[in-house]
Order: structure tokens, then sequence, then C-alpha cells
């Protein structure tokens, strides 16, 4: 997996006169906004079936995340799926080192997982992958399991580097998920010298006020 570094230009418009300011990093919400160089597998749309999805879709069924597009799941467990009964989406990972404050997000909608679905993710934090953490676990003989929300990723004020993974294990055509709005964010840390630059501007302001 490969680190994705900010260019300058990409710094520049996340603050300004060394003056900081939260921002988003990356993010991905299948409308157009798509900077967390997230990999699929297996690839999106790759299913043969229609009422096989793993894709970027406007519509499922029920789902209702986000606005427009989003990430569509159902069927996973397939004769198309290499990974048999599994779905990932995997970010590029990236430098944090110039932020502070940082945070990571994303929508979700699970409708009717039953037994032997799930929805998970981990963290790889400085090379450090989490253990998962699960979404939903589906159950037979209530129905299918439901949940739906923001989920807020804690990520660590030293951490360094940063990557996420969505795991999607689902079979059946009758239960699905979706997702959408996948945001990371954070605050760049001023340069030393842009800051106390700005401390001796204002200073400066103070004595003409007071002069």
């Amino acid at each position: 997996m490969h680190t994705k570094l900010l260019t300058a230009a990409t710094l520049a418009a996340l603050t300004t006169a060394g003056t900081a300011s939260a921002a988003t990093i990356a993010e991905e919400d299948f409308d157009g906004n798509s900077t967390l160089g997230f990999t699929y597998s297996p690839a999106l749309g790759s299913f043969s079936s229609s009422t096989d999805i793993w894709d970027s879709v406007s519509s499922l069924a029920t789902i209702s995340v986000g606005s427009g597009n989003f990430l569509g799941a159902r069927d996973i467990e397939n004769g198309d799926n290499p990974n048999v009964d599994f779905a990932t989406a995997t970010t590029a990972s990236f430098d944090l080192s110039l932020f502070e404050a940082t945070s990571f997000s994303f929508d979700y909608d699970i409708d009717g997982f039953d037994a032997g679905d799930s929805v998970s993710y981990t963290v790889t934090i400085d090379g450090v992958e989490s253990a998962p953490v699960f979404l939903v676990t589906g159950l037979n003989g209530v129905g299918g399991v439901f949940g739906d929300g923001n989920e807020a990723v804690a990520i660590p004020d030293a951490a360094s580097s940063f990557s996420f993974e969505l795991n999607v294990t689902q079979n059946g055509g009758s239960d699905y998920a979706g997702f959408d709005n996948f945001v990371l964010a954070g605050t760049v840390i001023p340069e030393p010298m842009a800051a106390g630059a700005a401390g001796l501007l204002g200073l400066v302001g103070l004595r003409r006020r007071r002069a």
C-alpha cells in the first residue's frame, strides 16, 4: 500500500496565512469527489448478474444513505466473486504528519443481515492494523439485523499515517447495504515561522492601537 503525500498546492488550499483551520484532507462521495484513493476487491461493477451488486449506485431497495450515488452491496457471495463471500474497499495510506485533530467518518445503512453476514472495518495507523470493528453482525430468526448512522473513527493525535479498510461479508438478495460520504479531515499544523510571524504582526498591531 502506498502512502499518499500532499502537495504544496493542496496544503495551501487547506490553510491560509499560517492560520490553522479544520479542513477535508480527502473524501469519497461517489458523486465526483474521489480523493481517498480507494481500491476495491472485487472491482466495482464486476458481477455479471444485475441483482448481485458491489458498485456505485444511485438506489438499492430501501437503502437511504447520503445523497446521490453511494457504494451499494447485495449478494456479495456469488460465482463472480474471487473472494467468495466478502468484498473490501481500502483507502490509500495518508501522511498525517502535517496535521492535528484528524478524524475519519462515513455514513452507512445496513438492512436485514442474517447469520454469516457482517460489516466491519479496520484502520492501519503508523503501520499497525487494528482489530476489526463490527458495525453489524447478522442473525437468523429475528428478521435480520439492521443498522444505520454515521461512524466516526478515532485517530490518535500522534498518528503520522492512516489508512482504512471496509469489509462486507454477505450472501442473499433480500439483504443489502450502502455506504457514502467517507471523509478524512484534519487541521494543518502551522509552520513555526508562519505562526511566529502571525504573532508578531498581532503584537505590532496592538502596539499601534496603544500609540
